[in-house]
């Protein structure tokens, strides 16, 4: 099963990148002398390369991930209904409800999700167009109040020389529950010294993900 469906994704994108080759290699042969003299050549290259690459190695990926956690989502809820139909009468208002709790902005390297919270926090203010949340324009709201129902988790880690119980900065038993959630827990354990491990500054004796995490 797992086999069929790569092959029916991968031969999906296959012919998506071939139609999308042709179409941009149609719009290229048959536009004005004036686009190419305005337009870099490496830029054109690039556009085909980077454009059908995304085609044919990233969007089979995430695709199948988005499918996978798909079909996990709606097991997990059968098997929940099958094993007590009381929780279906909760279920759906409680989907409904988590709607209205929180959003959350994910991507690939540069897919704009920087841009994307610049423009929300008002730091580069829009030039035209509107920005609605919940049916208000956030530039008629003011700026700590958009800016306090915001919240960013950056990708560079700032870690300090010093044990992890240090730059965690809590209790121990806080700690440890983070580091469950994290899944590290099993990965303390492992380490010297538990939660007095010691880290390098920069966290240079740590993975990019556990830095992160």
């Amino acid at each position: 099963m797992t086999l069929i469906m790569q092959l029916f994704l991968y031969l999906s994108a296959y012919h998506a990148g071939k139609k999308l080759h042709w179409s941009m290699l149609n719009s290229v042969l048959h536009a004005p002398i004036s686009f190419f003299d305005t337009t870099p050549l490496g830029q054109i290259l690039n556009r085909f390369a980077k454009d059908i690459d995304s085609v044919d190695s990233a969007l089979p990926t995430s695709f199948a991930s988005s499918l996978n956690t798909m079909i996990s989502v709606i097991a997990t809820v059968i098997i929940l209904i099958y094993g007590s139909y009381f929780a279906s009468i909760a279920l759906l208002p409680l989907a409904v409800l988590f709607i209205f709790i929180q959003i959350g902005i994910i991507g690939r390297t540069s897919s704009g999700k920087s841009s994307l919270c610049i423009t929300l926090l008002r730091i580069i203010e829009r030039t035209q167009g509107k920005i609605i949340i919940d049916n208000i324009d956030i530039t008629d709201i003011g700026l700590h109040d958009v800016r306090s129902k915001i919240t960013i988790i950056p990708q560079d880690a700032v870690i300090f020389a010093g044990t992890l119980r240090f730059n965690m900065g809590k209790l121990d038993e806080e700690i440890w529950n983070v580091l469950e959630l994290a899944h590290l827990k099993r990965r303390t354990f492992t380490v010297e010294n538990g939660l007095h491990y010691q880290l390098t500054e920069g966290g240079e004796n740590l993975s990019a993900g556990e830095k992160q995490l």
